[in-house]
């Protein structure tokens, strides 16, 4: 999909369900101390989920992506 640009087959019962900047992350502590203050501040989080998670917090995946000379690069999952 990245390659094409074209839209993939996805799943029906994922949805994204927010993103926050590096720096806002509730794990911003932790990508700093491993990882650096300049990954942290060009990093972006999106939380992908079930559709209807009723409450469920922890069935939220987070995919911590990186903007690495123009392509957004995934490098770490929660």
């Amino acid at each position: 999909m990245w390659r094409s640009g074209e839209s993939g087959q996805g799943v029906d019962s994922q949805v994204v369900d927010g993103s926050q900047p590096g720096p806002n992350i509730a794990f911003a502590v932790i990508v700093r101390y491993a990882c650096g203050s300049k990954l942290l501040a060009k990093s972006l989080t999106v939380g992908v989920g079930p559709r209807y998670r009723h409450g469920c917090d922890a069935c939220v995946s987070s995919l911590f992506f990186v903007d690495r000379r123009g392509r957004a690069l995934i490098y770490y999952l929660y």
